[in-house]
């Protein structure tokens, strides 16, 4: 097998139990985090919101860190209501924004708008109030191999990919959901994990 080389400071993490990996990241995010918040006033944590970091996000949630100087984001959303069973907002309250993390601050980049396009200046403007670059990213993997909602072909895609702005709508035509997603920008986080 070809060994994979990767960016400096991105790191490559494998278990052979999920149990064993997700006590390893959540402390792992635990030690960014700490070095973030030494660093400035504020850290920005932005989470996955599928089903690949839930079990993380599960031991992060007990984590003890300094959660009420922590803000925690989304690297995407689908366009439902919280309590809608494809909520990633309702998977991060079930999961991480709980026990200890439950004094994080949550921005979440759904809104009452009709739908992401239409909301895109309300939520560019919320998330532009936070401290960026991003301090730790947790990024999970679609089956179909995708990240964020950056899906091959979707509406959106090309602006998500080149514009200044820290979110994009996304439309992918044989989805159910117009999702919101963090963008590519050039501002990287400081540290990245692959699992």
């Amino acid at each position: 097998m070809r060994e994979l080389l990767f960016p400096e400071g991105v790191s490559l993490y494998a278990h052979d139990r999920r149990e064993a990996l997700a006590i390893n990241l959540a402390r792992q995010i635990a030690v960014w985090l700490g070095k973030a918040l030494a660093e400035k006033q504020r850290a920005l944590l932005a989470v996955a919101g599928g089903r690949t970091p839930v079990s993380c996000l599960e031991v992060l949630s007990k984590t003890t860190i300094d959660w009420p100087r922590v803000d925690v984001i989304l690297t995407d959303e689908r366009w439902v209501d919280d309590y809608h069973i494809d909520s990633h907002a309702g998977i991060l309250k079930r999961y991480l924004l709980k026990n200890q993390a439950s004094a994080a601050s949550f921005i979440p980049m759904k809104t009452e708008h009709a739908d992401p396009f239409e909301a895109s200046a309300a939520v560019e403007e919320k998330l532009s109030a936070l401290s960026w670059p991003i301090d730790v990213l947790v990024l999970g993997m679609g089956r179909e191999g995708h990240t964020a909602s950056l899906f091959p072909g979707a509406k959106g895609l090309q602006n998500a990919m080149t514009t200044g702005k820290k979110c994009a709508a996304i439309f992918v035509e044989n989805l159910e959901h117009s999702k919101n997603s963090v963008t590519l920008k050039d501002e990287a986080p400081k540290d990245s994990t692959i699992t």
